[in-house]
């Protein structure tokens, strides 16, 4: 349950004001609801998530549907994600499918991405692919981003690359975000910079967050 001011209200990211999780033999389904029960139509373009399993455990597949069964696109385009993972069941490699089960690029015009992790498991590196498996850039003008971490494991940067492996900026000029928190981990600011190291506004024009 998502609670705002002690009552149910939707989650800011999901949409929804309430999860409902149900457990099949090789199954997870997670159903988003608002605040009276009723089935809610998420952010992400999706009533019901289906996490489908291998005999491991590790996730495989996710499946979207609305409210009557029915698969559908996410926010994405994505009916379907596979998912390749790692012996500790992180994600490697991540594939997306339309409701056909063929393998398509999302709207942001990758087909596949690539997962790294630092030695202390937290991902450190997501590179995008496109259909033959060869770096591509994003209609963002990326090719993926490196994410850094204090002694925490809270994350406190995060950059762009390009086709080269090298810092470049996307389409608004952006390549570095830096965060700071406090004691509790609570983000207190959040700054944009280009690859000179100039502040540079983000997307909706906020140059720092705090």
């Amino acid at each position: 349950e998502f609670l705002r001011w002690g009552r149910l209200a939707p989650d800011r990211w999901m949409g929804a004001a309430q999860m409902v999780f149900l457990y099949g033999e090789d199954t997870e389904d997670r159903i988003y609801q608002n605040s009276q029960g009723l089935a809610e139509t998420g952010r992400r373009g999706y009533t019901r998530l289906r996490l489908k399993k291998n005999t491991e455990g590790m996730v495989i597949n996710a499946f979207h549907y609305d409210s009557l069964g029915n698969l559908v696109a996410d926010h994405k385009g994505v009916t379907t994600y596979g998912y390749v993972s790692d012996s500790q069941g992180r994600f490697k490699r991540i594939l997306r499918f339309n409701q056909r089960g063929m393998r398509i690029a999302d709207r942001w015009g990758v087909w596949e991405e690539t997962r790294d992790y630092n030695p202390q498991g937290f991902l450190e590196r997501i590179t995008y692919l496109d259909e033959q498996g060869f770096t591509m850039l994003n209609n963002q003008g990326v090719a993926g981003f490196f994410f850094g971490y204090d002694d925490r494991g809270l994350r406190i940067q995060e950059a762009v690359f390009g086709l080269d492996g090298g810092p470049t900026d996307n389409i608004w000029g952006l390549h570095l975000i830096e965060r700071s928190f406090d004691q509790k981990g609570r983000v207190l600011k959040e700054s944009f910079f280009d690859q000179q190291d100039n502040p540079v506004a983000n997307p909706r024009g906020v140059t720092v967050v705090s």
